[in-house]
């Protein structure tokens, strides 16, 4: 069990470096501005969005993307979002793994 474990977690972690990787390759590096470690959804609405993505102008990242819309922003911070949440899969296998050894 505990080789399974070992194997499983470093699986996951790999391809949570993959998505890291091409995360910063998409730029989508701190397009969540605000995170909450309990909220598990992106925005919804449309409004919801917008507010989003006027947090985001708020920091410098915004000045080397000021041509950037919101569906490009959509897609920057769905990369981050789904490497976020890939995170807290590698904590909950490798948890629930030791909770089971």
């Amino acid at each position: 069990p505990a080789a399974a474990l070992c194997i499983t977690t470093a699986g996951i972690i790999t391809v949570l470096v993959s998505v890291g990787g091409l995360t910063r390759l998409t730029k989508s590096g701190l397009s969540m501005v605000h995170w909450s470690p309990h909220k598990l959804s992106p925005p919804r609405t449309t409004e919801e969005w917008e507010v989003e993505f006027e947090h985001y102008k708020q920091f410098p990242e915004w000045q080397q993307r000021k041509s950037m819309t919101l569906d490009d922003f959509k897609f920057i911070f769905y990369w981050e979002w789904g490497h976020r949440m890939l995170g807290r899969v590698v904590g909950g296998v490798y948890g629930a793994g030791l909770a089971a050894l």
